[in-house]
């Protein structure tokens, strides 16, 4: 049940149960038709297919549900899904999720080749080496006040990865090179072959060369680059790129990446569907090619074009799947007995991926989000798919695979999960020259995994777990080892193991003598494992149960807490952003020393760094915050400034201090970090006060600190007070909270020495 929970409440999801893409829904019964395999083509390799209604409805489920769930607690915590996603849980008869080779490997960060079936990308390694050479490239601008790359008069010309040499812990051979030569001098050119790893990218397979670059468009040749010329901002601004394997060149020899400014993509070469960068910042991020402009890349490639256009600032409601990797999102079909609400999920997926557009395929109608798409076969049915899968899911054909054999032979259970691995050729390939030599040969002689859950029913195994191996040699072996650890896991006592209370004990104690009564069996290159059904499995779970309720009530307060969290870390990076750009946090009423006249709030000119630029817009900046036109906008407030117990449209609790000894002093005065003399990490950049000091949040101003009684400052907040610190962290302060300590990280320059126990949660 735990399982189900978190897959429904953890993705978009949509359905209905037809048996043919016009069929019309069946409520499921135990003896209700097998799975509905209508659209689950064969490129499908992993998955999970559920029927969550009929385990809600069982004895299991109610039993559970009763234990875990006080009065009408579950209905209301069910109520936000049929919310957000159209549909009621306990309406949907069946759910699949399921996994083509290209999903799998983006989410286990391999990036796939473009065609055939050549070794899979390993984009995590690459993305901790771009990410290696920006703290490179910072380490040096430590030393040096300068970016590498400029080449000193009379000295050799040597290309900005030798240069970061000593700061990827290269000394030696950093030491090798003649710094007074070129690089392919008879002293230097032997030093090719001896690339470092770190300057590997994908495709790029003559020994000595790599496609990391720098441009020319950031990094002028022949000029000085600081930190001081990355006038949009340092988080605005790509430092490294890493090109198509056309552009690869010699590791040590010199130059930049030229980027035709009109087609700045065509110019980066062949890299797939997904860029890797690393920006001024120091942070990596990959930019979806697809869905990302020439213009939006050649923003990020402009460091002083006065455009706030970053990857934060360009996530824009039309474009918000422009930076979602579409080969991540799996494929989800559901079935429901009752109608789906179909604007709800295109209103939802519109968020996710951007705006669809209405297209037709195969005679039936669906909507495609740039690259994914929805389809509704009927009212009660929806296939949510990338887009290049859709056609062959609607051609409905019956092509046989290791996933549909296995629903077909289980098309009865509560859930059932298949992974196939012979069926990732590529991936397959790829792990396998990664796994440690210790690991057993019938470990890689693995063909599929199976495994099947009946709670429904009363006399089905609860658990079956199936294993298709190469051969019966590695099925007899691997047999041997696992009967070997269910042996060790029946002796274990876990009251004194792993687990931080005696309910999460028991917990483990029953799961695992369950998993032990019985021992693993194999015929021929088959391998199962069953626990078997008892009489007393909802008696024996009620520790189990009991629980699930006490984490369900603790999941519910962490989530609470998370999400206000999150909009206050949105809050301290658009700070962050902003002082990127203006050199300070801004003032009260949002004037700057460049010349921005003030009479709107600090909240109003965050607007372009909380991808809310085109509410930024709106407001006419030399207009007071009550204009005729500005009022209007009062009530665009973002969710981000909306604040518990504040029902006044328009107002907001979320504030910045005032005060002679406050962070933004007179509200006129701009705050900058080099002025944080107590240090960002011990000084309160914003909280969220009580409900009573909600003001409009257009309007400039913030609370005046009382010195005298400092909680007072704050208003009527409760237990604790939300606070955002200076360093972009988030903390929760108690009410009882030592006066003086509170006085001291309202302050910047108080020098006080405070211990971080004293306040932080």
């Amino acid at each position: 049940l735990a399982l189900l929970c978190t897959l429904i409440s953890s993705e978009p999801l949509t359905g209905s149960e037809p048996k043919t893409p016009t069929g019309t829904p069946v409520p499921q019964a135990r003896s209700s038709k097998p799975f509905d395999l209508s659209y689950m083509h064969s490129r499908f390799v992993a998955g999970v297919v559920a029927r969550p209604r009929r385990v809600l409805q069982s004895p299991f489920g109610k039993t559970a549900i009763a234990t875990a769930f006080k009065g009408d607690q579950f209905e209301e915590t069910i109520k936000p899904f049929a919310e957000q996603f159209g549909m009621k849980l306990t309406a949907i008869d069946q759910f699949a999720v399921l996994f083509s080779e290209r999903n799998i490997a983006a989410i286990n960060g391999l990036q796939m080749p473009t065609s055939g079936r050549r070794r899979a990308t390993n984009s995590r390694r690459l993305k901790k080496n771009l990410k290696s050479h920006a703290m490179a490239f910072h380490d040096f601008y430590d030393i040096q006040q300068r970016f590498p790359g400029f080449v000193p008069p009379g000295k050799g010309k040597l290309s900005w990865r030798v240069h970061i040499l000593p700061f990827i812990r290269e000394y030696d051979l950093y030491n090798k090179f003649n710094m007074d030569e070129d690089w392919d001098s008879e002293t230097n050119k032997p030093l090719i072959a001896e690339m470092p790893d770190i300057f590997l990218t994908p495709g790029v397979d003559k020994k000595g060369k790599s496609a990391v670059h720098i441009t020319q468009r950031v990094f002028p040749i022949g000029e000085k680059v600081q930190f001081r010329d990355f006038v949009d901002g340092s988080s605005n601004t790509i430092m490294h790129i890493v090109a198509g394997p056309e552009n690869a060149i010699e590791w040590t020899k010199p130059g930049r990446l030229e980027v035709n400014e009109k087609n700045p993509w065509k110019s980066i070469g062949d890299v797939g569907n997904a860029l890797q960068v690393s920006l001024a910042d120091g942070s990596v991020r990959t930019i979806y090619n697809r869905n990302f402009s020439d213009k939006q890349l050649l923003g990020l490639l402009t460091p002083n074009d006065g455009e706030v256009l970053g990857l934060n600032q360009s996530q824009q409601p039309r474009r918000a799947g422009r930076f979602i990797n579409l080969d991540k999102q799996p494929t989800f079909i559901v079935h429901c007995i009752e109608p789906i609400d179909q604007d709800r999920i295109l209103k939802l997926t519109a968020d996710m991926f951007g705006e669809a557009e209405k297209k037709l395929g195969n005679g039936q109608e669906y909507f495609d989000h740039e690259g994914y798409a929805i389809w509704f076969p009927n009212e009660r049915s929806l296939v949510a798919t990338p887009t290049s899968l859709l056609p062959s899911m609607m051609a409905n054909r019956d092509t046989s695979s290791v996933l549909r054999q296995t629903l077909t032979t289980y098309n009865n259970a509560d859930v059932v999960g298949v992974f196939d691995i012979r069926g990732m050729p590529v991936i397959y390939a790829t792990a396998a020259e990664n796994l440690p030599q210790q690991i057993p040969a019938s470990i890689k002689d693995i063909n599929h995994l199976v495994g099947v859950l009946n709670v429904s029913s009363k006399d089905d195994p609860v658990l079956q777990t199936m294993m298709n191996l190469k051969n019966d040699k590695s099925a007899r072996s691997l047999a041997a080892m696992g009967n070997g650890v269910l042996a060790y896991i029946s002796e274990v006592d876990t009251s004194g193991l792993f687990f931080a209370d005696a309910e999460s004990a028991a917990m483990a104690n029953v799961v695992l003598r369950k998993l032990t009564e019985t021992a693993i069996t194999h015929t021929g290159s088959n391998l199962k494992h069953i626990v078997p059904k008892r009489s007393t499995f909802l008696d024996d779970m009620q520790p189990a149960f009991q629980f699930l309720a006490a984490t369900f009530d603790d999941q519910r307060e962490r989530e609470r807490e998370d999400a206000l969290k999150k909009k206050m870390k949105a809050i301290g990076l658009a700070f962050h952003n902003h002082h990127d750009l203006y050199l300070s946090f801004g003032t009260a009423d949002g004037s700057t020393t460049n010349g921005r006249k003030g009479g709107l709030s600090w909240r109003v000119h965050l607007l372009p760094f909380l991808d809310e630029g085109r509410l930024y817009q709106q407001f006419r900046l030399n207009e007071p915050w009550d204009s005729e036109n500005n009022k209007k906008l009062i009530a665009k407030m973002p969710d981000v400034f909306k604040s518990k117990g504040v029902e006044e449209p328009g107002k907001t609790a979320v504030h910045i201090l005032l005060g002679e000894r406050a962070p933004f002093t007179d509200g006129k005065t701009a705050f900058e970090i080099d002025r944080c003399i107590d240090g960002t990490s011990l000084t309160i950049l914003a909280v969220v006060a009580g409900a009573d000091k909600a003001d409009v949040w257009t309007k400039p101003g913030g609370l005046t600190v009382n010195t005298d009684d400092p909680a007072k400052t704050f208003g009527k907040f409760g237990e604790r007070l939300q606070a955002l610190f200076a360093d972009g962290s988030v903390h929760f302060l108690s009410n009882s909270i030592d006066p003086d300590i509170l006085n001291a990280i309202m302050t910047h320059q108080g020098r006080e020495i405070i211990d971080y126990d004293d306040f932080r949660d």
